[in-house]
């Protein structure tokens, strides 16, 4: 889905001439909401995608598995670099978790959108009706191609690949910021969380064009290096639509935004460890980084999935093994931890010591303790994190410091009274706490003791109130409009409401537990729209809260 502001004109190439065309590039709004917000919340609907975007490829069926391993072959057949393919791969599994969308023509159309419904006599997974959005890319029909060519895997594939490497300096940019180059979406960071399935998707599949159809001879050529001119591109993006770089960095409230660093390791970072490394250079000054791809994964994934990033202390006046390198460390540590909601911290480790916000880390939450490298002890310097700063973060979840507007203006509060939890678990990818390998974590934790009570972030009715067996333990969904919040984990006997009874923002529904997929105390705070699941954080700062 490519949403875009309204605008007056639009350049679409008709039998070699251009044509100036009205176009309504449509936008969905909530009453008073601000137009120009990108950083998600209730304000705007989320793109249509998965329910939620995978992380492990093993639960992609057959089909979506052919469309991923389609997307990687042509991207090898046109010659792109691994990048080009994370960025394909990420924002096909965004728009439409792998699948090949028709699109019934009962959504909000163009004049030349009128016949999209034909897409229904085209092989397809999926029916949606976002406007004229078709494909695995949800291309604009007719502005992206005719139907016979986006309704073709392939040749939506090379069509997204086209536009990309006519975005100057693509490779350098990063993947999130890439696909929305491409996408021009409203939700310029929403690509960023599906980098994590696109990378693990392309280790497990890099070589598919061996045994895929050959590309159309009109397709068939490498790409050439530079900047290309948009010609009869099926997409012209105007510079009032260009995003910079920093501009994904939206975060929330008081989320740090520092310069570029110029750096070559900002490659394939998410926007919070791009947070970290930019003010950490912008405060301290140059260092050498290891990031994405420059250590093996151990006790997670975070340097692998962008998610890491080391402060390495290993030249002139910053070299660990000197007073000075070890006191420039921990300045770079303290700053770290004492920014780690605007910078959306996860833990810091630095010279044999953890600090970390999550129970899921090593180490005693919120504060300083010991480090022994759960894999081998502190054999070398660098597995002890004495030649470097560790940082890792949640993705892109930065936001305000606590203060002022925790409870709200009446219309939302936060689930739990401040004061009496703590952030245990962000959104996104993580190591399972009951079981092995990693999952996507669809929620926001706030621990808290036993009994600790639950109030509704907003209004509207209750659509369950029950333990229905599926992992959330006791939960209290409440559905208002197009979204629910899911209140999870809830201790046995505390729940207060009942299926149908209509609640107010405030109202007290329950009480913290840990029954379902559980390992301590605490509230799994949950948002979907539309049924997908989307960021509780900025969802919960688009209201005026603050955690």
């Amino acid at each position: 889905m490519t949403y875009k502001h309204w605008i007056a004109i639009a350049l679409v190439p008709v039998m070699g001439a251009v044509l100036i065309v009205a176009i309504p590039i449509m936008m969905l709004l909530r009453s008073g909401s601000d137009a120009s917000t990108s950083c998600g919340g209730p304000a705007v609907m989320p793109p249509a995608g998965a329910e939620v975007a995978p992380t492990d490829p093993s639960v992609l069926a057959g089909k979506q598995t052919e469309i991923v391993r389609t997307i990687i072959a042509v991207g090898e057949q046109m010659g792109f670099s691994d990048q080009g393919i994370i960025v394909a791969l990420s924002t096909a599994s965004q728009e439409s978790g792998f699948k090949n969308y028709a699109n019934d023509g009962t959504g909000i159309l163009a004049a030349d959108q009128m016949d999209v419904g034909k897409s229904l006599n085209y092989p397809h997974d999926a029916v949606g009706n976002d406007h004229g959005s078709v494909n695995p890319f949800q291309q604009q029909y007719p502005w992206w191609g005719t139907m016979d060519e986006l309704m073709n895997p392939q040749i939506a594939a090379i069509k997204f690949y086209e536009a990309l490497k006519k975005v100057p300096g693509w490779e350098a940019l990063p993947v999130t910021v890439a696909a929305q180059k491409v996408q021009v979406s409203l939700y310029p960071d929403a690509y960023a969380d599906d980098e994590i399935i696109a990378r693990r998707l392309y280790a497990e599949n890099k070589g598919a064009s061996k045994d895929a159809p050959a590309l159309p001879p009109q397709y068939d050529k490498p790409v050439s290096g530079g900047p290309q001119d948009v010609g009869d591109s099926p997409i012209n993006v105007g510079d009032s639509f260009e995003l910079d770089v920093a501009d994904v960095l939206c975060g929330g409230g008081a989320a740090m935004d520092c310069a570029p660093t110029n750096n070559p390791a900002e490659k394939g970072l998410t926007p919070d460890a791009l947070r970290v490394m930019r003010c950490i250079t912008e405060t301290f000054g140059e260092r050498p980084w290891a990031n994405v791809g420059d250590r093996p994964s151990g006790v997670d994934r975070d340097h692998q999935e962008g998610r890491a990033v080391d402060a390495m202390m290993t030249e002139g006046d910053d070299e660990y093994r000197t007073p000075a390198g070890r006191a420039k460390g921990d300045a770079i540590a303290d700053f770290v931890v004492k920014n780690a909601d605007a910078l959306g911290v996860k833990y810091v480790i630095w010279y044999e010591k953890i600090w970390t916000r999550s129970q899921d880390a090593v180490g005693q939450p919120g504060s300083w303790g010991p480090y022994d490298y759960p894999l081998g002890g502190n054999s070398t310097d660098t597995v002890a994190h004495r030649d470097h700063v560790h940082v890792s973060v949640y993705g892109n979840s930065a936001i305000a410091a606590p203060g002022a507007g925790a409870v709200g203006d009446g219309n939302a509060r936060l689930p739990v009274d401040p004061g009496k939890y703590t952030i245990t678990s962000g959104y996104g990818y993580r190591s399972n706490p009951t079981g092995t390998g990693g999952q996507m974590h669809a929620g926001l934790d706030f621990g808290a003791a036993s009994g600790t009570p639950i109030f509704a972030v907003t209004g509207g009715t209750v659509t369950q109130a029950s333990n229905v067996g599926d992992g959330y333990g006791n939960c209290v969904v409440i559905t208002t409009g197009n979204t629910e919040t899911r209140y999870a984990h809830q201790v046995d006997g505390a729940i207060k409401v009942k299926v149908g009874d209509q609640v107010s923002a405030g109202t007290e529904i329950g009480g913290v537990g840990t029954t379902g997929d559980s390992t301590g105390d605490h509230l799994h705070f949950e948002v979907r729209v539309d049924g997908k699941s989307t960021d509780p954080m900025p969802y919960l700062q688009a209201m005026g809260l603050t955690l």
